[in-house]
């Protein structure tokens, strides 16, 4: 955008394919993006890739 992006509080949710959740790291809780520049956050969790149901960020699941 032409303005500056704050977001906070980010959490990311991991389910597995039974819907249990699996605690994540984030690479940042909240971030300020500036004005036409893009930004990469990055999720760790101890779940392996296979084993992955569902990602959700601000209670929308994401496409895997």
């Amino acid at each position: 955008t032409d303005k500056p992006l704050r977001a906070t509080k980010l959490e990311v949710i991991v389910l597995d394919k039974d819907g249990v959740v699996t605690p994540s790291t984030l690479s940042a809780y909240e971030l300020t993006v500036p004005a036409k520049a893009k930004a990469k956050v990055s999720a760790t969790t101890s779940l392996p890739p296979e084993k992955v149901g569902n990602v959700r960020l601000y209670g929308a699941d994401l496409a895997r």
